[in-house]
C-alpha cells in the first residue's frame, strides 16, 4: 500500500504523525530481541510476500496508533506485533502455504494454526511484553465473534490485536482485489464502512480517517 500512496499523501502521514523518529524508536525496541530480527530475515527469504505485507502493516499501524493517541509502550508493542503477526506461517508445511488450488479442511486448519504458533514462539522470548504475543494470537479474531482461533467478541480482543487484524485485512483486500485492477486505496473506505460491524468502531474509524487522506 505504501508504494501506491501519492507523494503528497505519503509526506502528509510521515510528517503529521512524526513517523520517522517513531519508527526509529520502535526499531530500537525490536532489536533488543535478536530472535525477532532473525525470524524476520527468514520470513524475507522464504515468504517474501508475507514479509512485504508485514512491513506495510507495521508502518501503517504506527500512523493508526498515533492517530488514536496510544501510549508509547503500546505503539512499540503494536509495531513488533504487526511485523511478527504471520511468523507462525514459517512453521506450516510449504506444500500448504504455496498451494494454488483450494485448501482441504485439514489444510485450512493448518493455516489457521499460524496464530497460535506465532503466539507460542513470541511468548517464549524473555522480556518481550505479553501484549505482543496476545496481539499475534488475536489478529484473525473478529468483533462479531466470527474470527479464529477463539471466536472472541470485541470486548475480549485487545486494541493491538484489533489494529493488526484490521490492517492485515485492509492489505489483503488492496493486494488481492484493488491492485490487480489498478485501483488506489479509495475504494477501501466504503468496503470498510459496509463491513464495520465486524471491527471495533474506534479502530475502524481511525483507519478510514487515514485512508481518506490517500
Amino acid at each position: 500500500m505504501k508504494t501506491r500512496l501519492s507523494n503528497a499523501a505519503h509526506k502528509k502521514l510521515w510528517v503529521e504523525y512524526d513517523l520517522e523518529p517513531e519508527i526509529k524508536r520502535c526499531c530500537d525496541f525490536l532489536f533488543q530481541f535478536p530472535i525477532l530480527a532473525q525470524k524476520l530475515t527468514v520470513l524475507s527469504l522464504q515468504m517474501r510476500k508475507d514479509y512485504d505485507k508485514a512491513i506495510v502493516v507495521a508502518w501503517f499501524s504506527l500512523a493508526v496508533s498515533q492517530f488514536m493517541k496510544l501510549p508509547p509502550e503500546d505503539r512499540a508493542n503494536l509495531f513488533v506485533a504487526a511485523l511478527m503477526h504471520d511468523i507462525g506461517m514459517l512453521h506450516i508445511p510449504r506444500e500448504i502455504t504455496t498451494k494454488k488450488d483450494n485448501l482441504t479442511p485439514v489444510e485450512w486448519r493448518a493455516i489457521k494454526s499460524h496464530t497460535i504458533i506465532g503466539q507460542k514462539i513470541v511468548a517464549q522470548i524473555p522480556g518481550l511484553p505479553p501484549a505482543v504475543a496476545r496481539a499475534i494470537l488475536e489478529h484473525h479474531e473478529m468483533c462479531d465473534g466470527t474470527g479464529y482461533p477463539g471466536g472472541l467478541v470485541e470486548q475480549d480482543i485487545s486494541t493491538l490485536g484489533q489494529i493488526v487484524g484490521l490492517l492485515d485485512t485492509v492489505f489483503a483486500i488492496f493486494h488481492n482485489k484493488l491492485a490487480p485492477k489498478h485501483l488506489g486505496t479509495r475504494p477501501l473506505v466504503p468496503i470498510l464502512q459496509i463491513n464495520a460491524y465486524t471491527y471495533s468502531s474506534r479502530v475502524c474509524n481511525a483507519v478510514i480517517r487515514l485512508l481518506q487522506d490517500f
